[in-house]
């Protein structure tokens, strides 16, 4: 990016955080096009060293260049900043203490329903509001993750019931009392699906 040329490093960070959480939210998106098939591909400029990893677009998966193209890892390299600095920045600049608002969630998608991975039953209906008291130590409440690489990337218990079924990411608008856990992941006592932001996640 020509425009990165004449900024400072620490300035880069910045520009890459609002890149990163415009792209994450869906407010823009990364540069490139879609071919007769609707698979999607980035332009030359957007390609970076990271890429090389991703798998071709196909008919399942048309959206696995763009996908990566909106993680944190990809912006990392756009702006020649590291990953770790930037996941720093976001944090502080994203993540004040916040008892409510937009979250991400891992489901699965069987007979196209979104449906709770861990219990196979909970299901998650766009516009309905779920309930249960969030508590410490996993007793209760709804998980989620601050964005979607969180949630993309969260460990799932090897008891989970639908850990093998495809799945998509969905974005809550979370509320009422909430637990914070050291590995990011937060439980709210009100959850309600609001749109479904990657339809396919491999597992």
């Amino acid at each position: 990016m020509s425009k990165l040329e004449n900024l400072s490093y620490e300035e880069r960070l910045i520009e890459a955080a609002k890149e990163y959480v415009a792209r994450r939210d869906r407010i823009i998106h990364p540069d490139g096009s879609f071919d007769k098939a609707g698979r999607w591909y980035p332009t030359d400029e957007e390609t970076q060293e990271c890429c090389e990893g991703i798998r071709s677009p196909s008919r399942a998966y048309p959206y696995s260049y763009m996908v990566h193209c909106r993680t944190i890892q990809h912006v990392a390299h756009l702006y020649g900043v590291t990953t770790a600095d930037l996941k720093k920045i976001v944090l502080k600049r994203t993540s004040p203490s916040r008892e409510g608002g937009i979250y991400y969630k891992a489901v699965a998608v069987v007979d196209g329903k979104f449906l709770s991975i861990y219990d196979g039953e909970t299901e998650y209906k766009l516009g309905e509001m779920l309930r249960q008291p969030a508590r410490q130590s996993h007793g209760g409440g709804y998980y989620v993750y601050r964005t979607i690489d969180e949630a993309r990337e969260a460990a799932v218990p090897g008891n989970s019931k639908l850990k093998d079924a495809p799945r998509a990411i969905i974005k809550l608008e979370c509320g009422g009392n909430y637990c914070k856990y050291d590995n990011g992941k937060i439980s709210f006592s009100t959850v309600t699906p609001v749109e479904v932001v990657v339809e396919m996640v491999e597992t």
